[in-house]
C-alpha cells in the first residue's frame, strides 16, 4: 500500500504532459504563421531542453510535475512545424517516402534512447536527465543557423515584435518566409526577372514572404495604409470598393498577376479592397523589395509603371489621399525608356 501513491506518479507526468501538448498545439493554430517553421522548432528543442535542465536539480515532486506540463506545451510547436517543414517542401509524389525515413529513423532513435535509460543503473539519473537536455538546446542552437530553417538577427526581431504585439500582423497573418521554390515560381511569371543571378534570388527569397488565405478572405481594404505589394501564387481575387452604397467592380486578377503595387510604389493609401475569389497563396513584397527590383530591371519598372497608370485610371483615390498630381499624370500616360539592360540587384 505504501508504494500506492508513488505508483501514480508516473500516470500523472504523462497526463500534465499531454495537457501541456495539447495547449500548446491551441497556442500553435493562433501563433503558427507570426514564425517559420524552423523557428519553431528551434524554440520548441531550446525551450524542452532548458526545462529538462531544471527538471534535473529539482528536489520537489509537485514542482517536478508542474514542470512537465510546459515541457509538453513547448512539444507541440516541433511536432507542428517538423510535418509543416516536410509538408512544404517535399514533392507530393516523394512525401510518403520522406515521411516513412523520418518515422523510421525516429523510432530507431528511441530505441537507442530506450536502451541508454539502461544506464541509470551505472549513472545517477540526475545527470542522464541533463545529458539528454542539453542535447535538445545544442540541436535547438544548431537549427538556428541551418540553411532554409535559421533567421537572421532582423527575422528575429521582428519574430519577438510580432509575438508581443508591438508590430500588428496583417490581415493575412505576419506570413512565413518564401522558399527558393516559391521566388523560383514568381520569377518564372515575369520575364522581365530570368537574368536574376542565384545570389539575387536567395537574397529575394529572404526579402520576402509567403502567406495563404481562404476563399472569400479580405486581403486589403481601400483607404488603409501598407506598404507590400502582392504577386499570386495561387488562386484568384476580386478587386474593387464601395461607391454610393453600391460595389463597384473594377477586375479580377489571376495567378501571374500583382495588387497592392501602387501602394508600395507611390506611398498612397490602398485604391481598392481586395478579396479572395478562392483558396489562395501571395508571395508578399515589401516597399523596399519593390522599388529594388523596379530600379534594377528596367523592363519590370516599365510594366510596373504601365500597370500602375491603366489601374488608377480605373479608379477613384480614396478621400484625403495625398499625391502629385502632376505623377499622377505621368503614372498615366508615360511609358519608360526600355533600352537600359537589367543589372544586378
Amino acid at each position: 500500500m505504501g508504494d500506492e501513491p508513488n505508483s501514480f506518479v508516473p500516470i500523472l507526468i504523462y497526463l500534465v504532459l499531454v495537457i501541456g501538448f495539447v495547449v500548446g498545439s491551441l497556442l500553435m493554430a493562433k501563433l503558427f504563421d507570426r514564425l517559420q517553421a524552423g523557428a519553431w522548432l528551434a524554440i520548441s528543442f531550446i525551450g524542452m531542453g532548458l526545462i529538462g535542465i531544471v527538471y534535473s536539480s529539482l528536489q520537489s515532486v509537485p514542482l517536478a510535475i508542474a514542470l512537465i506540463t510546459f515541457s509538453g506545451l513547448f512539444n507541440a510547436p516541433s511536432s507542428i512545424g517538423r510535418r509543416v517543414i516536410v509538408q512544404r517542401n517535399t514533392p507530393p509524389e516523394m512525401r510518403g517516402r520522406v515521411s516513412s525515413a523520418f518515422f523510421v529513423a525516429r523510432d530507431v532513435l528511441f530505441l537507442i534512447g530506450m536502451g541508454a535509460a539502461g544506464l541509470a543503473d551505472y549513472i545517477d539519473v540526475r545527470l542522464l536527465f541533463l545529458i539528454g537536455a542539453l542535447m535538445l538546446v545544442a540541436a535547438g542552437t544548431a537549427l538556428l543557423f541551418l540553411p532554409e530553417l535559421g533567421q537572421s538577427r532582423a527575422q528575429w526581431k521582428r519574430t519577438v515584435d510580432l509575438l508581443r504585439g508591438v508590430e500588428a500582423a496583417p490581415r493575412l497573418g505576419a506570413g512565413r518566409p518564401a522558399t527558393m521554390f516559391e521566388v523560383e515560381r514568381f520569377i518564372s511569371h515575369l520575364p522581365e526577372l530570368r537574368g536574376m543571378s542565384p545570389k539575387e534570388r536567395t537574397q529575394l527569397a529572404s526579402d520576402t514572404l509567403v502567406a495563404e488565405a481562404p476563399g472569400g478572405k479580405i486581403v486589403t481594404y481601400r483607404g488603409e495604409t501598407s506598404d507590400a505589394a502582392y504577386f499570386i501564387l495561387k488562386g484568384s481575387v476580386g478587386v474593387g470598393y464601395i461607391k454610393d452604397d453600391d460595389y463597384i467592380i473594377l477586375s479580377y486578377l489571376q495567378e501571374g498577376e500583382f495588387f497592392g503595387e501602387v501602394a508600395a510604389l507611390t506611398g498612397i493609401t490602398r485604391t481598392a479592397n481586395i478579396i479572395t475569389e478562392e483558396d489562395s497563396e501571395f508571395l508578399i513584397l515589401p516597399s523596399r523589395v519593390m522599388r529594388r527590383l523596379a530600379k534594377n530591371y528596367p523592363g519590370l519598372n516599365a510594366m510596373l509603371h504601365t500597370l500602375i497608370g491603366e489601374r488608377l485610371s480605373l479608379t477613384e483615390l480614396p478621400r484625403g489621399t495625398g499625391f502629385d498630381q502632376q505623377l499622377l499624370r505621368g503614372l498615366r500616360t508615360s511609358q519608360p525608356d526600355l533600352k537600359t539592360e537589367p543589372t544586378g540587384a
